[in-house]
Formats: structure tokens, C-alpha cells, sequence
């Protein structure tokens, strides 16, 4: 019947879209705690330190540190431009 909602194909795209935002939330989650535990290992501790932006609580890298460096690289850059992506779209829904 056209024009009609297809109720399946609605609950199998919903279903899909919550399994985005979870895996979304839980990669957030792995990257906040990796930099968490540099930061606990002592590598980034400095009087100087900068926030590390994004949600959650705040993590702290020192400028220069092999840390700072992968956080500026590109294909990092690109995953977070993704992971932003996933979510502003999600918050939409």
C-alpha cells in the first residue's frame, strides 16, 4: 500500500539508531578513560596543564606529550568529527 508507515521497517531503524548512541557512548567512554589513565600514570602531570575538551569529566594533557600529539593527529580528528557527527544527528532524533 503506498504511503502507508511500515511499522517493522520503522522498529528495525529505531532499534539500529539505539544501538548507534550506544556504541557512540561507550567509544567516548574508552577514549575518556585512556586518557584518564595517562593521566594517572604521571605522563601528563605539569603545572602547565590545558582541558582536554569534551563531555564528562574534565582530563588534563600536557602541551607536547606523546598524548597531546595523538590527540592532534588527523585520523584522531576525523574520529571525533564522527563521533560529533553521530551524536548531534542522535540528539535530533
Amino acid at each position: 500500500m503506498g504511503g502507508q508507515p511500515d511499522h517493522e521497517q520503522h522498529a528495525r531503524a529505531r532499534e539500529f539508531l539505539q544501538q548507534c548512541r550506544e556504541r557512540t557512548r561507550d567509544s567516548a567512554e574508552r577514549l575518556r578513560r585512556h586518557l584518564t589513565y595517562a593521566n594517572e600514570f604521571g605522563e601528563l602531570l605539569d603545572a602547565r596543564t590545558h582541558p582536554c575538551p569534551g563531555p564528562g569529566p574534565e582530563v588534563t594533557y600536557r602541551p607536547g606529550s606523546a598524548v597531546s600529539r595523538w590527540a592532534g593527529s588527523s585520523t584522531v580528528a576525523a574520529a571525533a568529527a564522527t563521533i560529533a557527527t553521530v551524536i548531534a544527528v542522535n540528539a535530533r532524533l
